[in-house]
């Protein structure tokens, strides 16, 4: 029998190669940027990339416009994505699960197959006889192409956030390097293994596909302050290039393109926050929501008192303000993506703000002194105040709602995503609004599992659709699509009619969504 605790999702296989080089034979290794897992061998490694060369010249073959995207195979899925001029990236996954068979004859046909690398076996067990044995069985249905290729996307939208273009890398090489190509090779290696071993592909799912933000929704008097002490301190330190507020994981204000900013946004509450979060505490700090008035630098000094250690601190490529996702490369200075900026992050309680200085600014102790005299007390005071003020919002919102009602939300126009429930673990329930109060957790995984292939179905249906479906153990889905906003709902009750489903929804819309749907 198969269960949801049975299957496993593996990266098969994740690489970066260039189509303009090794077009010499005997030199074919030189496309090769990077290969993931490291173990297979060369000649392989050269093999499976000139066959993903050979499927994407074919497939050019019936379209001018678009190249390959995805590849079915009986076992694995492969996902291409060209995201500069030359230069490919393929990632290739597989999902399986173990189930038990008394099917002698049937189990003796299969031959024994192992992978020393994604130690997959095809057979468990030897076929003897009244005895079961285990049979992988491979599910390639249940891997949305969709979500799949966002990852692949966001891998390189990563990359080029700390590393900048892969063009502009060769362009910029050493002078140490003999061959650039090498450097970006360099820069891949030390990059990729890292984000690949933090990738948890059995958890992608459609926040994957939105790369949606997070927003706290505010009252104008707290959202004024915030911007007060965001220009004061912009004001006072002159080498702050943009900001970004945060109340727990929730963005409240950004200074950077929206396309720089869902990467960033990303990296901060996936990576940055509960990475340091849990070096600060395990340093002996008491906890950001029971810290002393005084916050702590996230990045950067961990102790103001030694000035021989400033710490880590991440440099970061992003966009000039004005510059958006479709501004022309050939336009860029130099050919760049953005400029390079360093980053710093300071927490008081619950909020965050984060600080992008020049590239060439000179970071010394005294500079984080000042930095933590002058937000200290005020940030963890406007945190209280913050805190308070959602605190009063939920008291004074009642709910009437009769259904459990579960549902994502995400707007195209501003990347706006609002949740009830953890679709992702990163994510948290906005704290206020009259749903958010009462509905915590999130639906099985066999409802999440639907939500991508309504969204590819909403879009096939044009800028205004809705679909609702039944699920077996009594669950409605429903998915609705107005524009470029759209929305996704669970509900839970049994025995509800499609006729009452659609009279919670009216009532659902009304109270949740009545500016937008």
């Amino acid at each position: 029998m198969t269960g949801e605790s049975n299957k496993r999702e593996l990266l098969s296989s994740f690489c970066v190669f260039c189509d303009n080089l090794g077009e010499d034979e005997g030199k074919e290794k030189d496309k090769i940027l990077f290969y993931h897992p490291k173990e297979i061998s060369v000649d392989k490694q050269i093999r499976n990339i000139g066959l993903c060369q050979a499927i994407i010249k074919f497939t050019k073959t019936f379209t001018t416009d678009e190249a390959c995207e995805c590849l079915h195979t009986q076992k694995t899925k492969q996902y291409f994505y060209e995201p500069e001029p030359g230069y490919w990236m393929v990632m290739a996954s597989t999902k399986w699960t173990l189930c038990f068979s008394h099917r002698m004859k049937e189990v003796e046909k299969l031959v024994y197959e192992y992978s020393t690398t994604l130690k997959v076996p095809s057979r468990i067990g030897s076929p003897k006889a009244g005895r079961e044995v285990a049979v992988v069985d491979y599910l390639p249905n249940d891997v949305w192409d969709n979500v799949y290729q966002a990852v692949l996307r966001q891998a390189y939208q990563m990359f080029r956030l700390f590393s900048g273009r892969f063009a502009t890398i060769v362009s910029e090489c050493p002078a140490e390097f003999l061959d650039p190509y090498d450097y970006l090779r360099q820069r891949l290696d030390h990059f990729l293994p890292k984000y690949l071993a933090s990738l948890h592909l059995s958890e992608a799912d459609v926040s994957t596909l939105f790369q949606g933000i997070q927003f706290l929704p505010l009252d104008p008097h707290s959202f004024l302050k915030i911007h007060c002490l965001v220009n004061s301190v912009e004001e006072v330190f002159p080498g702050i290039v943009r900001s970004i507020f945060f109340y727990d994981d929730f963005l409240v204000w950004s200074g950077l393109e929206m396309e720089d900013m869902q990467v960033m946004y990303r990296y901060l509450t996936t990576g940055l926050f509960p990475s340091a979060g849990r070096a600060h505490e395990a340093a002996g700090y008491l906890g950001p929501a029971l810290a002393a008035p005084k916050g702590f630098f996230m990045t950067g000094p961990s102790d103001l008192s030694n000035a021989d250690n400033l710490g880590k601190i991440p440099r970061v490529i992003v966009r000039d303000i004005g510059k958006g996702p479709d501004f022309p490369p050939e336009e860029d200075p130099g050919g760049k993506y953005g400029e390079e900026h360093q980053l710093i992050v300071y927490r008081a309680k619950d909020t965050t703000i984060c600080f992008l200085f020049e590239g060439s600014q000179e970071m010394d102790i005294n500079l984080f002194r000042k930095l933590d005299a002058f937000l200290g007390h005020q940030l963890a005071g406007l945190s209280d105040e913050i805190t308070e003020s959602i605190r009063r919002k939920s008291q004074n919102t009642m709910s009437s709602d009769s259904v459990m009602f579960k549902y994502v939300y995400f707007n195209a126009v501003n990347c706006a995503m609002k949740s009830t429930m953890a679709v992702d673990a990163a994510r948290k329930p906005v704290p206020t609004g009259p749903v958010d109060s009462f509905v915590t957790g999130s639906p099985p995984t066999e409802v999440l599992k639907f939500f991508p292939q309504l969204h590819q179905d909403l879009h096939y249906f044009g800028p205004n659709a809705e679909m609702s479906v039944k699920l077996h153990n009594d669950y409605w889905v429903v998915a609705k699509k107005a524009d470029q906003r759209e929305v996704y709902i669970v509900m839970s009750q049994r025995n509800m009619t499609l006729l009452e489903t659609s009279d919670e929804l009216n009532r659902l819309f009304a109270s949740q969504f009545s500016n937008i749907f």
